[in-house]
């Protein structure tokens, strides 16, 4: 049954071999025609992964040129900022001096209030003082020298509280510097990872690009090596067919044209994947048994 089954359509005419070879090409264009379209889907994932590279690229130089913009805002409110506490300060001098003025006038004042008590005590001392003088006199003093004393403790509460808002404002503008270097930190490690990323797409890139090269021309070899078999298998049965008086019977050629076929399966390798496998391993125990039982016909 076997026999039967691998036999060409027609016998050993020259009609069903001639069928055969036209199926066995057919099934060869198929083949190539399927490699074909494995190439083309592999040239459309080259290309669909080229425009994602390219995404990228466009995406991470808009991602720089935000982040030159935003760092010259952050420069522009800097600058703003700077001006703003040198005018600050400016003022703070100012109403420091102001204030060194107006303390020099009120120690003036004070000691002036001192002179003219001197003066008042010594006209006292030199006409006769009443208690009720001195009492006023002393009220007098006692007020002078509270009022001279609140200011002083209100410019140093004032003094002290300038003091922790320049620390804190210090404290702020280290806080902000730190967040930036940290962020400055961040997008290089960013940049020298997507850089690494790129120059192993691109050796992969070219790993692809060597191997699809090699792929055809072992598809180029690979198609020869068949034609030339194909041809010396074509050969060979016409010669079987048109041969002299020791013509074998029709069950010996069909095995010798079995043991044939299953010899070019097993010298080809496979284009179809995992299928052809199969059939490979299949043809090659027909084949085995087919070259046994040659054997034993030349033998008898």
């Amino acid at each position: 049954m076997e026999e039967a089954t691998l036999s060409p359509p027609g016998g050993d005419s020259p009609e069903g071999i001639a069928k055969l070879s036209l199926t066995l090409a057919k099934e060869g264009r198929r083949r190539a025609e399927l490699d074909a379209q494995m190439l083309s889907n592999r040239i459309a994932l080259l290309k669909a992964e080229e425009e994602k590279a390219w995404k990228k690229i466009q995406e991470t130089r808009k991602k720089k040129t935000d982040l030159d913009n935003l760092r010259d805002r952050a420069d522009d409110r800097q600058r703003a900022k700077d001006e703003f506490y040198r005018n600050k300060y400016t003022q703070l001098r100012q109403q420091q001096q102001l204030v060194a003025a107006e303390r020099e006038r009120a120690r003036a004042m004070r000691d002036n209030s001192k002179n003219v008590i001197s003066e008042r005590k010594a006209a006292d001392a030199r006409s006769v003082k009443t208690e009720s003088f001195d009492i006023e006199q002393n009220k007098r003093e006692r007020e002078l020298f509270e009022r001279a004393t609140k200011a002083e403790r209100a410019h140093m509460i004032k003094s002290q509280k300038d003091e922790v808002k320049r620390r804190l404002e210090e404290e702020q503008q280290m806080k902000v510097e730190a967040a930036r270097l940290e962020y400055e930190a961040k997008v290089a490690k960013e940049e020298t990872q997507r850089a690494r990323t790129e120059a192993m797409v691109a050796k992969l890139e070219r790993e692809e690009a060597e191997l699809i090269l090699r792929l055809q021309n072992t598809q180029v070899t690979q198609r020869q090596a068949y034609e030339e078999l194909e041809g010396s298998l074509h050969n060979s049965c016409s010669s079987s067919v048109v041969g002299g008086t020791n013509k074998p019977s029709r069950s010996g050629s069909a095995r010798s044209f079995q043991a044939a076929l299953g010899m070019m399966n097993h010298h080809l390798p496979s284009r179809t994947g995992s299928a052809s496998g199969g059939t490979a391993n299949t043809l090659q125990a027909k084949r085995s048994k087919g070259t046994t039982k040659t054997a034993e016909r030349k033998a008898r």
